[in-house]
């Protein structure tokens, strides 16, 4: 099949690596995992499980609350002014990574101490843009909520726990930085990468230690429901796997099931 669709012209991929990147997942799995089951995880919940996502979710919009400031050419030279007062400190000065987080929202006139995510926002050269610092992973659907659905970015200082969740409507790109990993280097980095956000709405650091991207990519199926790979960007990804035979769930006749024809649904 793979063969085929590159006779067509359609470009296809079936590198793992370069799967993982697309999907924006850097870190390793564990060898016995099959990468796509776990990317694409759908189980549905059990009782139990439905109800404590109800009560964390709720504990989670109690907390984040957040702080969100317009930036305009009143603020903008005395945020530029903290975000290069912070690069050089950090020169001299090791920071924990709560600390480091609340001096970035410091910067921004964002800062406080009940709420764990901030957001601001500028627009350049006619487009509006997004950010949102906080210590925990975001769910795209709250920008959508805000009618952002373009030019976003969220930076996280992972201190809390959560997981990333897309939304088909929104544009995000969230950098993850792991406590364990934030050296004054690494902090300099960020700050670097906010000036470059504040001065073109591009935050341009690379030094994170995962990436999420929104809107989630179209996955393929076959017949039986497994994922044998995803489109994005009009680029086909095959598991490598499963692009030539794909078994049944267990349960299931031992019949060889081949993947439905790749569509655009």
């Amino acid at each position: 099949m793979t063969e085929l669709l590159r006779e067509t012209g359609v470009p296809v991929s079936t590198d793992v690596e370069e799967m993982k990147q697309a999907l924006g997942q850097e870190q390793e799995r564990e060898a016995d995992e099959r990468m796509l089951d776990e990317l694409e995880n759908e189980k549905a919940p059990s009782r139990y499980e439905s109800r404590t996502r109800k009560h964390t979710a709720t504990t989670m919009r109690e907390r984040t609350s957040s702080a969100k400031i317009e930036i305009s050419n009143s603020n903008r030279a005395a945020i530029r002014n903290r975000l290069i007062d912070l690069f050089d400190r950090l020169k001299n000065r090791q920071l924990t990574p709560s600390e480091f987080l609340h001096e970035i929202k410091s910067a921004f006139s964002v800062a406080s101490q009940e709420k764990s995510s901030a957001y601001v926002s500028q627009t350049v050269d006619g487009t509006g843009h997004v950010l949102r610092m906080s210590d925990h992973p975001s769910k795209a659907r709250n920008f959508a909520k805000s009618k952002q659905t373009s030019g976003n970015t969220s930076v996280v200082i992972k201190l809390g726990s959560g997981t990333f969740r897309p939304d088909g409507r929104v544009a995000l790109e969230e950098l993850v930085y792991n406590p364990e990993n934030l050296t004054g280097e690494k902090m300099q980095g960020i700050v670097k990468g906010l000036q470059d956000w504040l001065e073109r709405g591009e935050y341009t650091d690379k030094g994170y230690d995962n990436r999420h991207v929104s809107p989630r990519p179209q996955y393929l199926r076959t017949a039986a429901g497994e994922v044998y790979g995803f489109v994005k960007d009009g680029k086909i990804y095959l598991d490598p796997r499963t692009r030539t035979r794909v078994h049944p769930p267990m349960g299931c006749r031992t019949t060889e099931t081949q993947p439905e024809a790749v569509g655009t649904r």
